[in-house]
């Protein structure tokens, strides 16, 4: 990270990604690598860097089970440079992209405008009633199928905080983005029907799903 710039104007916080990270996973003694823990609003810019692992971490219990964390607050990721700002791994490391928690005092919320995203069994996962993912473009991308389902299930809730029948509880809004094999309008999951916001839809193209509004082209 090059850039911390606090903008006391409007209470937010800008990270610039200034090159490429590699972690290492015997030496991160953190849950994750960047961890928002009752901040303001901030965003990450991942300006056409990426943030990955050095190794396959699963199982061993010093080091990140997701890139970033979003405890009680509010991140933005976007890409100002050329949209293939990445977090995570092109193969399998055992870490999600995103995991996002609220404890139920506060909202807590991912958006993503763009960048790719990449996870072992989930790319971008919400727990917590008051979890929020707003997804309006990125690639999304899971390498292993969720235990006996044989599905990929790219983007998840946590079942008992889903939002079901009209009660409140954690949500995806998509209104754009593409999802290799997996389909946000029919998650397959037992948490929602859809992840997709009203007025979108997706449709596939060889491998991929891709969320628009009718009459645009993905």
């Amino acid at each position: 990270l090059n850039a911390i710039t606090d903008k006391k104007g409007d209470q937010t916080t800008g990270i610039l990604l200034g090159a490429d990270i590699e972690l290492n996973p015997e030496e991160v003694k953190h849950d994750a690598f960047l961890l928002l823990s009752e901040e303001p609003e901030v965003t990450l810019d991942l300006n056409g860097h990426k943030l990955t692992a050095t190794a396959n971490s699963k199982g061993q219990s010093k080091t990140p089970t997701s890139f970033i964390a979003v405890v009680n607050s509010e991140l933005t990721i976007k890409d100002s440079s050329n949209g293939n700002g990445q977090i995570g791994d092109t193969v399998k490391t055992g870490y999600m992209a995103v995991w996002v928690y609220s404890d139920g005092s506060k909202q807590s919320s991912v958006t993503i405008e763009n960048g790719r995203f990449f996870g072992e069994m989930v790319a971008v996962y919400l727990q917590g009633r008051k979890s929020v993912g707003i997804i309006s473009g990125g690639e999304f991308k899971t390498y292993s199928k969720y235990g006996s389902t044989e599905r990929y299930w790219t983007i998840n809730i946590y079942n008992d905080d889903a939002m079901k029948k009209g009660n409140e509880g954690a949500y995806y809004s998509v209104t754009g983005g593409r999802f290799y094999e997996f389909d946000p309008s029919n998650p397959n999951t037992d948490d929602c029907k859809t992840y997709v916001a009203g007025g979108y839809h997706s449709e596939k193209v060889d491998d991929d799903w891709y969320v628009v509004k009718p009459g645009a082209a993905n």
